[in-house]
């Protein structure tokens, strides 16, 4: 159910819905690099700007309310109309240029133009609120960037520490099986270095788990989670 749930909110570069898989979701290695930490960090946060799609919405928002201040725009403009009248009994090619016309002009034009200033008003400032939240999202996306960066190589480092416990607690294990079957140790302290090294192992898996928690949000906060 909660993956159906994150499907929700992934999409691929074809602006199709992503359907994560049930099951494999994790590396098959948790301790490999995923490509995202390979790629030019910096690159990637200056690239933020025009790729992430978040950042993408507020640019069509804006292309939307420019393209509504022009129009607005357009309503400011004098109206000048040009009519043309034949004045004819007959319809014939030579009664065209032989007949009487008339012609007429009309202009047209308001001395305030009060609602259409207040509407080309109100567009300019959403055009300047929208950019403001758009930097503001900008920021916003670079900080949990970068933060969720330091958190993976916080878990790294967790991680690598864990990986020498359990080997350790593995090894003790090992040395206490060899005096048990000598008759050297209880079996009491026998299940008590097991009871150690499964705990060492159950704390490097969520410490696994972590890390690739964090490689996800570095990878959305980037705008890179992609498939």
């Amino acid at each position: 159910e909660a993956v159906l749930k994150l499907s929700n909110y992934l999409w691929t570069k074809d602006n199709k819905a992503f359907i994560l898989p049930t099951i494999g979701v994790l590396a098959d290695n948790p301790s490999k690099t995923p490509a995202i930490l390979k790629q030019n960090q910096q690159l990637l946060i200056d690239n933020m700007i025009n790729e992430h799609p978040i950042l993408k919405m507020y640019n069509v928002k804006l292309i939307q309310l420019s393209i509504d201040e022009k129009l607005k725009r357009e309503k400011l403009k004098p109206k000048l109309n040009i009519n043309y009248n034949l004045l004819s009994n007959g319809l014939s090619f030579t009664s065209l240029f032989t007949d009487n016309y008339k012609w007429g002009i009309s202009f047209s034009t308001s001395p305030l133009f009060r609602a259409e200033r207040a509407e080309v008003q109100l567009t300019k400032i959403k055009i300047e609120n929208t950019r403001s939240l758009r930097e503001q999202k900008a920021v916003e996306l670079q900080n949990k960037y970068r933060f969720a960066l330091n958190e993976v190589d916080n878990l790294n480092r967790q991680t690598g520490l864990y990986t020498t416990i359990v080997d350790n607690y593995a090894d003790l294990l090992r040395l206490e099986t060899s005096r048990f079957q000598l008759g050297e140790s209880s079996l009491f302290i026998l299940n008590s270095r097991e009871m150690k090294l499964i705990e060492a192992k159950i704390k490097l898996l969520k410490l696994h788990i972590d890390r690739q928690i964090a490689v996800a949000s570095v990878a959305w906060s980037s705008g890179q989670l992609g498939f």
